[in-house]
């Protein structure tokens, strides 16, 4: 048992922070003077655990009386696992930095490299099919993810593997469709005008697979920190080892073949985001669309 000390990493007119790190089983926080203060809000990282916030109104604090919620209930603050990181750019902004990338490494092996969006009604549509019917495919399909940040301008991010990109791998493995994630290694929105770094990661699922990922990396280099499942999320892939990976399990296709292919996959994708959704750790219907599109790069030697 110890008692930890207590740090003040910023203040303003209206606030101050204070920070405890490094509690153990037993320990405590050194104490804090804050008079005049209306209202606290208490943030708990860490291990698991529970810690729960005593006050004193001595001036010289030797007794202490648990401090109470607006409901008169005693706090007591489970810790979670890791910190509560937050997105700041959306998945189809992470794929507009994604897809200039990709492009340049899979040009060294096809002669052209076309992206694309699927949509059922648009690239499916029989006009499409019929404008080129006589071409032959490989196909990629690409997850952009998206990097999060609990602070500004931090040295790492997080990024998450939805369990519906592993049901869909494991159902577009089937049609020889490989898939990749990516995610841009930037911790702001700015950065993404002078950083071109991304990190690619290939994906091990099956199409029964209800189980989400998660990985942080560094920035800029993308050497993994965390990875919660290494043996789905393989990865950062270097470009040679993308292009062997694509090579190796992309199989040519006539474009009419893949239409109804990526039709599959699409209705798929729906119907898995329809029908499993996370709620509270467990899965749940809900009635939201499928939100986890990929967009497609189509191959030609």
């Amino acid at each position: 048992m110890a008692e930890r000390s207590v740090t003040f990493p910023d203040a303003g007119r209206r606030f101050r922070r204070f920070m405890w790190e490094g509690l153990k089983n037993g320990d405590t926080g050194k104490p804090v003077s804050v008079p005049g203060v209306a209202s606290m809000y208490v943030q708990v990282v860490g291990v698991t655990g529970v810690v729960a916030m005593e006050g004193s109104l001595e001036e010289t604090p030797e007794h202490y009386f648990m401090l109470q919620d607006q409901h008169r209930r005693g706090i007591h603050l489970g810790m979670v696992r890791r910190l509560k990181e937050t997105g700041f750019i959306s998945e189809q902004t992470a794929g507009y930095a994604l897809i200039p990338e990709l492009i340049n490494i899979l040009e060294e092996d096809y002669s052209q490299v076309m992206p694309m969006y699927f949509w059922s009604t648009r690239e499916g549509s029989l006009i499409s099919k019929e404008a080129c019917k006589c071409l032959n495919f490989k196909i990629v399909a690409c997850f952009p993810r998206r990097p999060k940040v609990n602070r500004i301008d931090q040295d790492h991010v997080i990024t998450k593997i939805n369990a519906l990109l592993f049901a869909y791998d494991g159902k577009a493995s089937t049609y020889g469709i490989p898939v990749l994630a990516g995610v841009p290694l930037v911790s702001s929105l700015s950065q993404l005008v002078s950083s071109r770094r991304s990190a690619w990661f290939r994906l091990h699922g099956q199409t029964e697979d209800r189980t989400d990922a998660w990985c942080r990396l560094t920035i800029p280099d993308g050497k993994i920190i965390d990875n919660s499942d290494p043996a789905r999320v393989i990865g950062p892939l270097t470009s040679k080892e993308i292009r062997r990976y694509v090579r190796s399990q992309a199989i040519p296709m006539p474009w009419t073949e893949a239409i109804e292919y990526l039709k599959i996959l699409r209705r798929l994708n729906n119907q898995l985001r329809t029908s499993f959704f996370p709620v509270n750790n467990q899965w749940r219907t809900s009635f939201f669309p499928g939100t986890y599109q990929p967009f497609h790069l189509l191959l030609t030697d």
